[in-house]
């Protein structure tokens, strides 16, 4: 539990940080809106073609050797982005993408193995802890890069020191149980499966809405009216409230078979808080972004939760989670760096916030086909399909 809890709150600051500090990175480097989303969408870049393989990466080594290792790289990408040069900027941006990708793969097949009877209670304790890492890191970055004077490459730097935590405990607890040959266990079929499919999809939803959120919802709100430090305290507390539905999102989806009813309402406050953004201004589109961080955490941590209540085992469940986050990284990369273009091209935000209200419409339609009581077959080892099996 306590390696959990150390990954749960190093694995957001290292790309959270960066959105509030945009503005600062610009005027310090004279980088476009386009290539500062570079470096919130390279990270996604590198989860869409590392993630299928972390669960062989996982059978060599371990499952919680795997995750120090992926630590020790997030604490190197994070030193390699103190220098003050660009392209290591980017370079350790992937450095720290490498990382990450071991807990975001990982960590679902570990919960699924380790807590068998309180998915839904460990989710939750995963999912605050993981937001309110996020918006602790986002509330804290200007004050730091500019009151306390750190700059900007310090204040980036600085979220290696939770990578170091939890490489730490997570050493230790592969020094106790690093059983390689226990995890090959079977071979999957998910990628032939119609339900990781939707919930991949559905996973897709929640992933780009939060990555566009990191990385733009600073200068939309400056946009708006507010000052550049309100507006990080609002991307902060995007993450913070997410806490409360985070907590209960998982709890509520693991006491039935069906998760769709939960995915659905999740999905209706995400929409009426892009709504929200969209027509307002001053502090009501603040307080609309705060409306949209609850519907897209409870949205997200259904998702995760997904990852667990579909699988029959940790082996499917680690698969299932490599291959959605694939799919949802991928098109989570295309966020950033696209409606930061189409910023640079048409002079406003209005596109991004028309497309965070669509987004929760297909949050509401795939979250209910995702929530549907089917589990991902295993796939033999003689390599027989089997149809989706119902959750009893």
């Amino acid at each position: 539990m306590a390696a959990v809890i150390s990954a749960s709150i190093a694995v957001r600051p290292p790309i959270t940080v960066i959105g509030p500090l945009a503005d600062t990175v610009h005027a310090s480097t004279g980088l476009s809106s386009t290539a500062i989303g570079v470096l919130t969408t390279l990270p996604l870049v590198v989860f869409m073609l590392l993630s299928a393989h972390v669960s062989r990466i996982a059978r060599r080594l371990g499952m919680e050797v795997a995750m120090a290792v992926g630590f020790a790289l997030v604490l190197a990408g994070s030193m390699i982005r103190w220098f003050p040069s660009i392209p290591l900027m980017y370079l350790g941006t992937a450095v720290v993408a490498i990382g990450l990708t071991m807990p975001n793969v990982l960590l679902p097949g570990i919960i699924r193995r380790d807590f068998q009877t309180r998915i839904g209670p460990m989710t939750s304790l995963y999912i605050a802890l993981t937001a309110g890492g996020a918006g602790v890191a986002s509330f804290l970055a200007l004050p730091l890069a500019i009151d306390f004077g750190w700059g900007w490459r310090a204040t980036i730097a600085s979220t290696g020191v939770l990578a170091t935590i939890a490489a730490i405990i997570w050493s230790l607890v592969g020094g106790e149980r690093h059983q390689p040959a226990a995890e090959i266990l079977t071979q999957t079929v998910v990628w032939r499966s119609r339900t990781a499919w939707w919930v991949a999809l559905f996973f897709s939803t929640q992933t780009l809405t939060f990555y566009c959120v990191v990385a733009w919802l600073v200068p939309v709100l400056t946009v708006k009216g507010l000052t550049p430090t309100a507006s990080g305290a609002f991307l902060g507390g995007f993450s913070v409230v997410g806490i409360g539905s985070s907590l209960v999102a998982p709890i509520l989806a693991a006491r039935h078979p069906s998760q769709s009813t939960v995915a659905a309402a999740f999905g209706v406050i995400q929409m009426a808080g892009a709504l929200g953004m969209l027509v307002s201004t001053g502090p009501a589109a603040g307080v609309s972004a705060l409306v949209l961080g609850v519907g897209a955490a409870g949205g997200f941590a259904v998702a995760f939760t997904l990852f667990g209540l579909r699988a029959p085992n940790h082996i499917v469940s680690s698969e299932l989670a490599g291959m959605a986050q694939t799919v949802g990284y991928g098109v989570a990369a295309i966020g950033p760096l696209l409606f930061g273009f189409l910023h640079d091209l048409f002079g406003n935000w209005n596109i991004l916030l028309g497309a965070f209200v669509v987004l929760g419409v297909f949050a509401v339609a795939l979250g209910v086909l995702a929530g549907l009581p089917l589990f991902v077959p295993n796939g033999p080892p003689l390599g027989n399909r089997r149809d989706e099996m119902h959750v009893s």
